[in-house]
């Protein structure tokens, strides 16, 4: 095999030329040090050599595709482009050859496609998992290049599974660990030439003359030498003692519930169960602590972003202080529909956000059952796309689905696909509702139930006033904090136009996302400090959403609908809260009632 440039680097005064036999054989030791078995994130003894060998010659092709090209900002850059359809003539292994072929391309078409000439020989489901162990190692390795001489501090690229922190000079500590052995050390190679604002082609004059020289044994005179070594070893803490819901929860300042522990202990095992807990009794926690008290990655599925958007804060909440008590970074990812944002909580207490593509890479997702359904078939994200589906295959990751009582007709029908799927795949997952009905519970097929016991429900007045007029029952609750809820968003925009005032807030499905979220938090504020306000709102906000209302004003609704919006009211059980139903007409467009309802 020829000698060839692996990497460069700009820096201010010097151009540094990282040899391609360098690259590819710290890729090759970061493999043959990696942990085998079945596990997630193992290396398979049935392709391990296959792998190897797809390793020592992954970049082979960088040999014939290396130039220097200016970067469009003044600056150069280096270019490799279409290496990767260059496979060494020493790779006649198919297997071996593939993985070449589709290094730096995880596109979901791209794996399938290859992956499907392996069917035949058991290796159809294999082959993604060794070209992701192969695109970490090679991407693993250039994030430690890139940290150690161009000074670029910060997570790893999140393409790749495992975070990444400083370990004092010349180390770095690795969560998860991927290796069997408990230190990796790799040496690093660096040949620099001075640099002074040459042009591209000169550069790169520099660059084939160093692999003529490197090829003979020799070094141009030109070049300095500069060799460093790395230090891999394990985060000290990710040891985690995840077997006590008492420690875990007093981090927040919280008392786990007997409901509580008793789905800590659950999760120890492999979850597949319902959980059926009434609105504020902590279900939320009691799904998600045992994820994040070991370090698994959690996504949190929701029906609606109404929902997101209230639990967002809960989780920036939790993630900042373990991100401070554990002394490392954490992430949560906002996925829906309208929004995808990624924030990363830091040690020393600072908040980053983003709008960077996440790949899941985040220690919690939070999104809605058609965005998790859109990327569980890997659409998007161009050439890493099927590493959504990988990931959400990862048995480290625990899948928690709530308020699945509201799933209708198709949606209903994708969720169960969907659960069906995954407990075949092995995949862990809990399923919450406050109410399920019978039939839904018997079509989920479970593996148990966990049931919180009755408790004591909050005190409601209900009252029926056809002729009732919202806009006195409104004044007559001033200073109190209300909800009014209309069908409508023409209603409650000309409601709110004449109530408009402070204290006054207007929240509905078409409002633009950042300001829908700003109402929002600006409502939970004032309903965490027991302040009044007027909401005026549409079915948006009534699923699941986590108020505490004194008064409730809505007009005629199904009798879901309306058992959801009783659910912001009084939702802590203090005092006594009052509803109050008004009109006459029931809209055609939300269907018929049912006869019983009538007869009630």
């Amino acid at each position: 095999m020829g000698e060839g440039i692996g990497r460069v680097f700009f820096l201010k005064d010097e151009v540094g030329f990282q040899p391609l036999s360098n690259h590819q054989g710290l890729v090759v030791k970061l493999l043959e040090s990696w942990r085998e078995g079945d596990e997630p994130l193992a290396l398979s003894p049935k392709t391990k050599e296959r792998l190897l060998l797809a390793a020592r010659y992954h970049d082979d092709g960088k040999r014939f595709t290396f130039h220097i090209v200016p970067d469009g900002k003044g600056g150069l850059t280096y270019s490799f482009r279409g290496h990767r359809f260059r496979v060494a003539q020493a790779v006649q292994d198919p297997y071996a050859q593939a993985l070449i072929r589709g290094h730096h391309d995880y596109s979901t078409r791209e794996v399938v496609n290859l992956a499907a000439d392996f069917l035949e020989e058991g290796l159809g489901h294999r082959f993604p998992e060794d070209l992701f162990l192969l695109m970490m190692a090679d991407q693993l390795e250039a994030e430690l290049a890139v940290r150690l001489w161009q000074r670029r501090a910060g997570e790893v690229r999140p393409f790749v599974e495992f975070d990444l922190l400083p370990d004092g000079e010349g180390g770095f500590l690795l969560d998860p660990w991927p290796f069997r052995v408990d230190e990796v050390a790799l040496d690093f190679l660096v040949y620099f030439h001075p640099y002074r604002g040459e042009e591209a082609k000169v550069v790169e004059g520099w660059g084939r003359a160093l692999v003529g020289a490197l090829e003979e044994g020799k070094v141009p005179e030109a070049f300095r030498e500069e060799k460093r070594r790395v230090r891999l070893r394990p985060w000290a803490a990710a040891a985690r003692k995840a077997d006590d819901p008492e420690a875990f929860y007093a981090r927040f300042g919280l008392k786990p519930t007997p409901f509580q522990r008793e789905v800590f202990k659950v999760a120890e095992g492999d979850p597949a169960h319902l959980l059926l807990a009434p609105t504020g009794t902590g279900k939320t926690e009691a799904a998600a602590f045992p994820a994040l008290a070991r370090g698994e990655r959690l996504v949190f599925v929701l029906p609606t972003r109404s929902l997101v958007d209230d639990l967002e804060g809960r989780f920036r909440r939790y993630l900042k202080i373990l991100a401070q008590e554990e002394g490392r970074p954490k992430a949560l990812v906002v996925d829906t529909g309208h929004r995808q944002a990624r924030f990363r909580f830091s040690p020393d207490g600072q908040e980053e956000a983003t709008k960077e593509r996440h790949l899941y890479h985040a220690d919690v997702i939070l999104t809605t059952l058609d965005k998790l359904l859109y990327r569980y078939f890997g659409y998007a994200e161009g050439v890493k796309s099927y590493t959504f589906p990988r990931r959400i295959h990862d048995r480290r990751t625990l899948f928690v689905f709530d308020e699945v009582h509201l799933y209708e007709a198709t949606a209903w029908v994708n969720f169960r696909h969907l659960i069906a799927s995954l407990y075949k795949a092995g995949v862990r997952f809990l399923v919450m509702s406050a109410t399920m009905p019978g039939t839904y519970r018997e079509e989920l097929l479970l593996e148990g139930t966990l049931e919180h016991p009755a408790a004591k429900r909050p005190s409601r007045v209900l009252r029926y006033m056809p002729q009732g007029n919202p806009m006195e029952i409104i004044q007559s609750h001033r200073g109190k904090r209300v909800l009014v809820v209309l069908e409508e968003v023409k209603e409650a925009a000309e409601l709110y136009k004449r109530l408009k005032g402070e204290g006054v807030f207007l929240y509905h499905g078409r409002l633009a996302e950042g300001q829908r979220r700003r109402v929002f938090r600006k409502v939970k504020r004032r309903d965490k400090a027991q302040k009044p306000y007027l909401l005026i709102t549409t079915p948006a906000i009534e699923v699941g959403v986590d108020l505490d209302a004194e008064v409730l004003v809505t007009t005629l609704c199904p009798p879901e609908n309306l058992l959801q919006r009783l659910g912001r009211v009084n939702r802590r059980g203090g005092g006594q809260g009052k509803a109050y139903v008004v009109g006459e007409t029931y809209p055609d467009y939300l269907g018929s009632l049912p006869e019983a309802t009538w007869n009630s």
